[in-house]
């Protein structure tokens, strides 16, 4: 762990948000009801769906952009290391789905946009980290599919300055922002 600065919730300052998140998470399970997240969690009908950003041993699938901006030593976010896991309070239990992902994007070579439409979802209750990174990326990726994004603004986290102009700019176009539990049901109502 050595010092270096990862990208998970509760190394960036979050611990609020994580614990919304799971309460959240919870509540999400028990409605069967649906949110998404990027570093993320995907909290959608049907049980939560959650992407891990992952990469391969050696970072080969590490975008080139992306490999000046993360750690070498160690090696960020391998699959199967302690920064690549799901933290213990968002652990996935039977009938959750992970999807791994190496990009920004949930969406971008993934199977996402695919189990999203099997289960016949539209709404998308975003939470997770970054927000001006996967959240971001996700909801405007998710707009432009045809999916209607939520974000719950008290359930992400930015460094820095980073997370109410992403909020702003999302709010815009790609998606309705708000607390999760003004969002929680407008969600539900399809």
């Amino acid at each position: 762990m050595g010092g270096h600065r990862t990208w998970r919730l509760r190394d960036s300052g979050a611990g609020e948000a994580s614990s919304i998140l799971s309460h959240s998470l919870a509540r999400t399970r028990a409605a069967s009801c649906c949110v998404s997240s990027t570093g993320t969690l995907h909290y959608l009908c049907g049980g939560a769906r959650q992407t891990r950003h992952v990469f391969r041993p050696g970072l080969i699938d590490m975008p080139a952009r992306s490999a000046n901006l993360w750690p070498r030593d160690p090696e960020p976010l391998v699959r199967g290391s302690w920064d690549a896991d799901i933290i213990d309070e968002l652990a996935p239990v039977e009938g959750d789905h992970v999807i791994d992902k190496n990009r920004y994007d949930a969406f971008l070579y993934t199977d996402l946009e695919v189990l999203l439409r099997g289960l016949g979802i539209k709404r998308l209750l975003v939470a997770g980290i970054l927000t001006n990174v996967c959240v971001e990326t996700t909801v405007r990726s998710a707009d432009q599919r045809g999916f209607d994004p939520y974000v719950a603004s008290d359930c992400t986290t930015a460094y820095g300055e980073a997370r109410d102009p992403a909020l702003a700019a999302m709010s815009v176009v790609f998606a309705t922002v708000g607390k999760w539990r003004e969002l929680f049901d407008l969600v539900g109502e399809e």
